[in-house]
């Protein structure tokens, strides 16, 4: 894998530039205008009825969730009656028509005659008229989201326990909540079926801070360009398969009205180019050039370097910002890179060691995602000036799934399927190399783990000399469910380190599996 692409400017005979042409692209969600708001409730300290023991800490990890992926999010705990329906008005008060909404509840629920019950942490049992005044029936909560009109509400209830009450001597309401009746445009998503129980662990050893359902939850709400009913459903399979292990059954509910598509973290898709019915003016200027990076992360871009055919460095280039990006920083430094020259330019031989350059770095804020641009002026030997502009994507799936790795491995067998490197074009590993995994395999587990390759790079690659020798790599490795047969992808994140903690761009790349 080339560890950065490096590129340097022709003016006069010391400069030579190599435009990186872009794709136009656009965001394949719902328009950029609309609002992401969550409330989020975890009651555990019940006063009156069997406390709970994860509630609260799942409320927190589905909050962070929501976080990381651009909801405001409203987090309540242990709340009583009268604070459940302030947090409600105050939540239903602030959606305007045409946002997106999630409200998690994460607590006690009960259900009788058919109507199901969000139940506060004061709530003292007499009799189920008593429970009834005194909970929240969560049809209140989907009429207060359908009247607000947003473009996508999605209302998920882990409230699917045994009953609260048995120990309290009453028989009040029936184990599991009821199945309910979306409105247009709702999602319903219960954490387990009609009279099921979900598991808050799967046995004693389980360590998980939280439940079984909201484990797999939070990693399946990250994963990028997966509509949400896909990833919904993507949950209650891999539940499942969690509840089997333990002999348990527990199948969560999805009752689905929405309409169209909404993704939690967007695919970015090529527009297809139009055909324009006059010849585009003569200087327009070099393309954008695209790079992806991650959420947070001050990541090197680029390198720009001014050298003579013997590998001397002549000067530093001077960056200079002239139209800031929106959402993130844009900085640069001097250091030594590996140049990136074609095989006709006199200094190619240089790409073989690092020589002195001028990085060009981007930082996005923390939380955001979505796409950014800036431009900038590189100013090299005797004044020569010039500009390019950069389009970013932080944190944001681009078309991999159109080149994907297809293996086919042996049910229940741990098979490599796949490696990463991280190389200079010296055949020497600058820094480590990470495999993250984004979206986990439906059918099975992905692992990652060191080892040795002899790389396959083109031959006009200038790395191509290193596929001679055993470098160091990082070995994808996949094993499917013992009784699985049929088809499984997953995807991996691949982020290369220049330096130790400094990153350059990164990429996803598919896996499509065909287990036999």
């Amino acid at each position: 894998m080339n560890s950065r692409s490096h590129h340097s400017l022709l003016r006069g005979l010391d400069w030579i530039i190599t435009a990186l042409v872009a794709a136009v692209l656009t965001f394949g969600a719902a328009a950029a205008q609309a609002r992401r708001l969550a409330l989020v409730i975890g009651n555990d300290d019940y006063l009156h009825a069997t406390p709970l023991r994860n509630a609260r800490s799942d409320a927190k990890a589905v909050a962070a969730s929501l976080e990381s992926v651009g909801f405001t999010v409203t987090l309540k705990q242990d709340v009583t009656l009268s604070e459940l329906k302030a947090a409600l008005r105050t939540f239903k008060a602030q959606i305007s028509g045409g946002d997106e909404v999630v409200f998690y509840f994460s607590g006690h629920g009960v259900q009788f005659d058919g109507t199901n019950y969000l139940v506060p942490v004061d709530l003292e049992p007499e009799n189920e008229d008593q429970v009834a005044d005194d909970s929240v029936p969560l049809q209140r909560v989907l009429d207060n989201l359908q009247d607000q009109r947003p473009a996508f509400a999605l209302a998920i209830i882990d409230a699917c326990r045994d009953n609260p009450f048995k120990g309290t001597g009453r028989s009040i309401g029936g184990r599991g909540l009821a199945p309910v009746t979306a409105a247009n445009g709702q999602m319903v998503f219960y954490s387990a079926g009609a009279g099921q129980e979900a598991l808050d662990r799967l046995d004693k050893r389980d360590s998980d801070p939280n439940g079984v359902f909201t484990r797999v939850l939070i990693k399946e709400i990250k994963t990028p360009g997966l509509p949400a009913e896909q990833m919904l459903k993507r949950v209650r399979d891999q539940v499942v398969e969690l509840a089997k292990q333990v002999d348990h059954v527990q199948v969560p509910a999805l009752y689905d009205q929405s309409t169209g598509e909404f993704y939690f973290v967007p695919t970015v898709r090529t527009v297809p180019p139009v055909v324009a019915s006059t010849p585009p003016p003569a200087d327009q200027g070099p393309k954008p050039q695209l790079r992806e990076v991650r959420p947070g992360a001050k990541t090197v871009l680029q390198g720009y370097y001014s050298i003579s055919p013997t590998c001397e460095v002549l000067l530093y280039p001077e960056i200079t910002v002239v139209k800031p990006a929106g959402h993130g920083t844009v900085t640069a430094q001097k250091a030594d890179g590996y140049a990136n020259y074609t095989p006709d330019n006199p200094r190619f031989d240089c790409n073989r060691k690092p020589v002195g350059d001028t990085e060009l770095l981007y930082q996005s804020k923390r939380d955001y995602r979505g796409t950014d641009s800036f431009t900038i002026e590189v100013e090299g030997q005797f004044g020569a000036v010039s500009t390019f502009t950069f389009d970013i994507r932080v944190g944001v799936l681009t078309d991999i799934e159109a080149k994907p790795i297809v293996r086919e491995v042996h049910s229940g067998a741990k098979t490599q399927i796949g490696y990463q490197v991280n190389l200079t074009p010296d055949c020497i590993q600058p820094a480590n190399l990470e495999l993250i995994v984004v979206s986990a395999p439906g059918h099975g587990k992905v692992t990652t783990q060191p080892g040795t390759t002899y790389p396959n790079f083109p031959k006009d690659n200038v790395r191509f000399a290193c596929n001679r020798l055993a470098v160091p790599s990082v070995d994808v490795m996949y094993q499917s469910n013992a009784d699985f047969r049929g088809k499984d992808v997953f995807i991996l994140e691949v982020q290369a380190y220049l330096r130790r903690d400094v990153p350059t761009t990164h990429f996803y790349q598919t896996y499509e599996v065909e287990v036999r």
